[in-house]
């Protein structure tokens, strides 16, 4: 398995779509250690940062290859549809509020908006990086559920208490979060795709 994935980090480092998937996993896995939030410190996460290198590798890549039709092929137009619904009705409900409801805009609303953009930009990032690499959907699957490695502390709940940086406070694990809602939502992702694959029967 390890040997694998170095492989296959080796191969994609030749081209920046490689390069950018690379990128993907290490950002998907960084939310498993995320502390804090951008809206209370200012301060961009390594997933923040990740995500924006990504965009703009992208970027360059779809521009310098002219991999435009690649892009928009990716997502089915249903899909597309959807996308664009959705965050047009936000603005249009952003706009009513500041408008006609008389709210003023703050930066809690606009990080708010900015967090669902990158959700959905990583929506499409994931669907065309593995547009003709589908072994790439385990990859990220892997990196997405990489916060059942904090079994491992409920396992041996003395390694939780004595490190700051992976610490029960309150009776409430935290793992390397400092937000308990945090670390539940990371915890659930795994939790489900474990009882799934038990529940169905794999032909894989």
């Amino acid at each position: 398995m390890a040997n694998n994935l170095y492989i296959w980090f080796k191969n994609n480092l030749s081209s920046i779509e490689g390069i950018n998937k690379i990128l993907m996993m290490i950002a998907l896995a960084s939310l498993a250690i995320r502390s804090g939030n951008f809206y209370m410190t200012h301060i961009p996460k390594p997933f923040e940062i990740l995500f924006v290198m990504i965009v703009f590798l992208t970027t360059i890549d779809i521009v310098k290859n002219k991999k435009f039709k690649e892009l928009c092929n990716s997502l089915p137009k249903n899909i597309w549809f959807a996308l664009s619904t959705l965050v047009l009705s936000i603005l249009v409900g952003l706009l009513i509020t500041i408008f006609i409801k008389g709210v003023s805009l703050n930066f809690y609303m606009i990080t708010e908006f900015g967090r669902l953009l990158i959700a959905l930009g990583l929506f499409v990032l994931i669907f065309f990086y593995t547009r003709e690499d589908k072994e790439l959907i385990k990859k990220f699957l892997i990196a997405i559920i990489s916060p059942i490695l904090y079994v491992v502390l409920l396992v041996y709940p003395q390694y939780a208490f004595s490190h700051d940086y992976a610490h029960v406070s309150d009776g409430r694990f935290y793992g390397f979060s400092s937000n308990v809602n945090t670390i539940s939502k990371l915890l659930l992702m795994p939790a489900m795709f474990f009882i799934s694959y038990s529940l169905f029967w794999s032909k894989s």
